[in-house]
């Protein structure tokens, strides 16, 4: 019994197959005597996905007529109004074939094309009608025609136009001359304004910050695009777990539309946790804790907590939101106590700061801060401390298609500080740093990741300079393939103490070889120095692999130094490439 089983498997096995091989099989369409755009319209036209290869020759003679009709029609939407079709269903092989032959003739071509407002010119709806590419003397496309008409309609909604509607819409054809006219009047109507606004707050925040929250009043132009990124502002708020904008358009009176909002907060004292490695700090584990409103005026105070092997940092930070737009100006307080011992000083340091922070816009941060340290530190025999009183200013601002998985965008921070012995300091400086990030897509799965990071001091006595403030290089996100801080000027004894200027810079290529993984080669480059003329550079190269997961990639780099015989370094680091 088994072995007649077994004798009759393979006979089993091609039955199986003959039958997923029919199941595959499809229909052959070939049309021909037409450009590539209207073979296209044709095929999405035609409508007879249904039939597979059973069925019988008879039903397709009688889908001629169907499949000479759904084939004018595309041929006419494209402006091909004389066009002769011959239509063939023929039995093949495995599967019944179609071929459709087209002579299209001559194309109905725009002659007379009259587009306006019956008011004066609404700057969005000149925009549509600007950038629509019907013009005379070009070929009639019935899609372009409707499409001018529905992104006009939903221009109207979007700005909120709700009377809206077309005085004349007219598309008038003459097969005699072969050619077009088109007469469209748009009427936009009145703008409909925001109406009375309803607030649901259920927050512990009063209603006059909310109210400054809103950024949107009673008599402003309805805009859909404004109550979208209003929406978006205030999720992004951090005050509440629920917002939802409603305008009540079937209550709009007097051309006014009432906004329904309801906010939802969220939970007042927040706790979160957190362990990470890379190879420049070690393992590292971070605790913290937020009371979200502190205040009813929306002020927040946080503390955060965090320990790896070479550096443990202390911070409290209260946030008092300022200004007639309280969600993008603000005053910050700090206080901190970072101690850090690496390979190269030890540092314990005390910091208070005052920061007013401004978001333009247009995504640009701005950050103007007063700031005292203490800082008693060792660099090698060299021990110290320094009191400084700081003021400076700062700008930023990343722009990416995607943040956690860019594929083009770019990032830029600069700074310039300094202090005087005038006041506090215990010596004068000024001090500017810029670095900036890129990323650029080539092909269909590469990118090209670029990354300069410079600092420059102007200061009398480079002695004078505490290792805070001083430029040290090598590391995760400075030279790969060297120690964390490990570059640098060096002492009479060969010792590195830091410097005053730094550049460095890396250029990186990867490529999605399967979905959520890359692999990458790069090179970093550069140095930390006290002369122009006086530069020890450095570079090295490398290979890595990065797994993109949902909070950002991890990469796992190798890199081998050009410079030094230091051998291979493994380097393992977490976040946005932005």
């Amino acid at each position: 019994m088994k072995s007649n089983l077994f004798s009759r498997l393979p006979a089993l096995v091609l039955a199986l197959f003959s039958v997923f091989a029919q199941s595959q099989e499809a229909p052959l369409i070939t049309i021909t005597g037409v450009d590539d755009e209207l073979r296209n319209n044709i095929l999405n036209h035609l409508r007879i996905g249904g039939e597979n290869c059973d069925t019988d020759m008879g039903r397709l003679l009688r889908l001629q007529n169907q499949v000479r009709g759904n084939t004018e029609r595309a041929a006419n939407a494209l402006g091909y109004y004389k066009s002769s079709i011959a239509i063939n269903f023929s039995p093949g092989e495995s599967c019944w074939m179609l071929n459709i032959d087209i002579n299209p003739g001559e194309a109905v071509m725009l002659d007379t094309v009259n587009i306006a407002l019956d008011d004066q010119p609404i700057a969005v709806f000149n925009e549509v009608i600007d950038t629509s590419p019907l013009a005379s003397g070009q070929q009639l496309n019935h899609g372009l025609y409707e499409r001018l008409k529905n992104n006009l309609s939903a221009t109207a909604v979007e700005n909120g136009y709700f009377a809206a509607r077309f005085v004349r819409s007219e598309l008038n054809i003459d097969l005699v001359s072969n050619t077009a006219d088109i007469d469209l009047l748009f009427a936009p109507g009145p703008r409909y304004l925001i109406g009375n606004i309803q607030m649901n707050n259920s927050s512990i925040l009063s209603d006059e910050f909310v109210a400054n929250l809103f950024q949107i009043n009673t008599g402003d132009a309805y805009s859909n695009t404004e109550l979208v990124r209003l929406r978006n502002n205030l999720d992004q708020s951090q005050y509440f777990s629920q917002v939802s904008i409603n305008p009540q358009l079937s209550q709009a009176q007097n051309q006014s539309v009432p906004l329904l909002v309801n906010l939802a907060p969220r939970p007042r004292h927040a706790y979160s946790a957190g362990i990470g490695f890379t190879t420049d700090t070690g393992p590292r584990v971070r605790l913290g804790y937020e009371n979200r409103y502190q205040t009813r005026n929306g002020h927040r105070l946080d503390t955060e907590i965090s320990l790896s092997q070479v550096r443990l940092q202390q911070n409290v930070n209260y946030m008092m939101p300022i200004g007639r737009n309280p969600l993008r100006e603000s005053m910050l307080y700090s206080a901190g106590v970072i101690n850090e011992d690496n390979d190269t000083f030890e540092s314990k340091r005390v910091e208070l700061e005052a920061a007013y922070r401004n978001e333009s816009t247009d995504g640009w941060l701005r950050n103007t801060f007063v700031n005292y340290q203490r800082d008693s530190y060792a660099i090698n025999l060299d021990r110290d401390i320094s009191h400084l009183a700081i003021l400076g200013f700062n700008l930023s601002k990343t722009q990416a298609d995607d943040l956690i998985n860019p594929s083009r965008g770019w990032n830029l921070f600069t700074e310039i500080s300094g202090a005087t012995d005038a006041v506090i300091s215990d010596t004068n400086f000024i001090q500017t740093i810029v670095n900036g990030k890129t990323v650029n897509s080539f092909g269909s799965r590469s990118r090209l990741l670029l990354r300069f990071d410079s600092g420059f001091t102007w200061i009398d006595d480079k002695e004078e300079l505490p290792v805070s403030l001083r430029f040290l290089s090598g590391g995760d996100q400075s030279l790969r393939g060297y120690k964390y801080r490990s570059l640098g000027p060096t002492d009479d004894n060969g010792l590195v103490v830091g410097g005053k200027h730094m550049l460095t810079g890396s250029v990186e290529v990867d490529y999605e070889f399967r979905p959520r993984w890359r692999m990458a080669l790069f090179t970093d480059a550069g140095n930390a120095f006290n002369e122009f003329d006086d530069v020890d550079w450095k570079q090295s190269v490398g290979v890595g692999i990065r797994w993109l997961s949902p909070i950002g990639p991890l990469r796992f780099d190798l890199a081998h130094t050009l410079n030094d015989d230091e051998g291979f370094r493994i380097h393992i680091t977490m976040g946005p490439d932005l």
